[in-house]
């Protein structure tokens, strides 16, 4: 939602416009390039059309879910269990989604 809208009680503008020139510390232009990352899968994952670039906050939830099943994301944990997708916490499912695009490509 913060990539989408913004923060607007906080004053802060959408997290896509950011730039890495806009934080102060290495930490957190790591954290920016990992979110963008991360967004940018889920951005491919929006059905065509269904992208909307100024959404409302309802708007930029709904993407989210609507993206969410389509992610390479695997169904369980390393340990065998259940994986609640929708629950995961974005960074979690930035290495997911990363290790399974790595695994993929090997297998290619």
């Amino acid at each position: 939602v913060y990539w989408c809208c913004g923060d607007p009680s906080g004053r802060i503008g959408p997290y896509r416009f950011l730039q890495w020139q806009d934080l102060s510390t290495c930490g957190k232009r790591k954290t920016l390039s990992a979110y963008r990352c991360m967004m940018m899968e889920i951005q491919a994952k929006v059905p065509r059309g269904c992208w909307i670039s100024t959404p409302t906050v309802q708007q930029a939830r709904e993407m989210l879910q609507g993206a969410i099943p389509k992610l390479r994301i695997s169904d369980v944990t390393p340990k065998n269990r259940q994986r609640r997708k929708d629950q995961l916490k974005w960074s979690t499912a930035l290495n997911e989604i990363r290790e399974n695009r790595s695994r993929s490509s090997q297998d290619a």
